[in-house]
């Protein structure tokens, strides 16, 4: 089965500083065999999660964030720094400015400065739910995934509208084969955003992982058409061909792997396909 790439959903731009989300990759790390499985309030999490995104608010931001958000929008590091200096001068402890900050680094790659805003964040920002987000997204780059899910699940207990951490901890569940507990968090994120390719890709596999192959094909054949992705394509094939028993399709597919050139294990497993077609 595919392997599904997690590309974490941070809060973003003048997003960071009241609501909202947008991606940005992060490194994997491993979670020890068993540990997801070891999590016992799942459902009554998921039964604060709301079933829509929360909207945005109408009234402006905040004047004194709104060059931190200019500054987050140009990438500008000295832009940011100099706003936000004004801003800390006055209350070292402003909970937006630092979360601004680390998302900021996070962008960047620069997880030790990060983790140094985070830390300030949550001294008075512990209830804060993108804190909590970011918090998860750092710790699941450095490797720490059990305690990445316990942030992503402390985000979603204090907002439940919050999209990118219910996003998060359900890449993450995909991702390890915790496919029931990946699935409700899955669907939310896609139906709240349609376009996420990585998410889509969760979602399939999730659907796949818990032996709903029809839904997982529906998703795959939204994405089939202009994708390049050699493993999601290979992953419909054999789903097509194993559970589907669709030798139509699953040729249309295996014909598109093959014109990407595919290479190493990839042909093997193409040419094990194409005889079970014969």
């Amino acid at each position: 089965m595919v392997r599904v790439r997690i590309k974490f959903w941070i809060l973003l731009v003048a997003a960071s500083l009241a609501f909202g989300c947008a991606s940005k990759p992060a490194k994997k790390g491993e979670i020890p065999e068993g540990s997801l499985n070891q999590e016992s309030d799942d459902d009554a999490l998921l039964e604060g999660l709301n079933t829509e995104q929360k909207k945005s608010s109408p009234r402006e931001l905040e004047v004194k964030y709104q060059k931190i958000a200019q500054a987050l929008k140009t990438k500008s590091e000295k832009d940011l720094l100099d706003s936000a200096s004004l801003i800390l001068f006055e209350d070292p402890d402003d909970v937006k400015t630092l979360n601004a900050l680390a998302l900021f680094y996070i962008n960047r790659g620069k997880l030790g400065l990060a983790k140094q805003y985070l830390a300030r964040a949550l001294k008075k920002g512990s209830n804060e739910a993108g804190v909590q987000n970011n918090l998860g997204i750092v710790l699941a780059a450095e490797g720490n995934q059990d305690e990445a899910i316990t942030a992503f699940k402390k985000a979603i207990s204090i907002d439940g509208s919050n999209i990118a951490a219910a996003t998060n901890l359900g890449l993450i569940y995909a991702k390890y084969g915790a496919y029931n507990k990946a699935l409700p968090l899955l669907e939310h994120a896609h139906d709240s955003n349609k376009s996420d390719t990585n998410v889509a890709v969760a979602l399939a596999v999730s659907y796949r992982g818990t032996n709903n192959a029809s839904n997982a094909a529906k998703i795959y054949k939204g994405l089939v058409t202009g994708s390049d992705d050699v493993a999601m394509l290979l992953d419909y094939a054999e789903m097509l061909v194993y559970e589907l028993k669709s030798e139509s399709e699953a040729r249309v597919v295996l014909n598109k792997i093959r014109f990407l050139d595919p290479s190493g294990e990839i042909v093997d497993r193409v040419i094990q396909l194409e005889r079970q077609l014969k």
